[in-house]
C-alpha cells in the first residue's frame, strides 16, 4: 500500500485592525495572529501559531529586498541643517528620504 503524504495543517487566523492597548491580552487560540493595527506597551500579543506585526513584517521586507536606494543621505544629529538642506532641495536632486544616524548619539547621552 502506498502511503499517502499528510495533510497540510490549517491554523484559524486571527487579524486585530484595532489598537492593543497597555494590559490587554490577545489571544490566538490554536492558530496564527496578526496585528495591523498599534500595540501599546503593557500589552500581550499571544499565538499557538506565528504572530506578524507591522515592524516585523516591515523589517522583513527590508531584508528580502534591496531597499538601500530608499534613502538618499544619511547625517548625524548635529547636522541637521545640512539634512534639511538637502531634504528641501529633493525635487532637484531626486532624493527619497533623508534619515539622521543615531547610533553616536546613544553613546554620547548614556548617563
Amino acid at each position: 500500500a502506498e502511503e499517502k503524504p499528510a495533510e497540510p495543517v490549517s491554523r484559524p487566523t486571527k487579524v486585530v485592525k484595532t489598537p492593543v492597548r497597555g494590559g490587554m491580552q490577545i489571544y490566538a487560540a490554536g492558530g496564527d495572529l496578526i496585528v495591523l493595527a498599534a500595540v501599546s506597551p503593557g500589552a500581550e500579543l499571544l499565538a499557538d501559531g506565528t504572530s506578524a506585526r507591522t515592524f516585523d513584517l516591515a523589517f522583513d521586507l527590508v531584508r528580502r529586498f534591496d531597499l538601500g536606494n530608499l534613502v538618499s543621505a544619511t547625517y548625524p544629529l548635529d547636522r541637521y541643517q545640512d539634512a534639511i538642506q538637502h531634504a528641501s532641495s529633493a525635487g532637484s536632486r531626486g532624493a527619497v528620504k533623508i534619515a539622521f544616524d543615531l547610533r553616536d548619539e546613544k553613546e554620547r547621552y548614556r548617563p
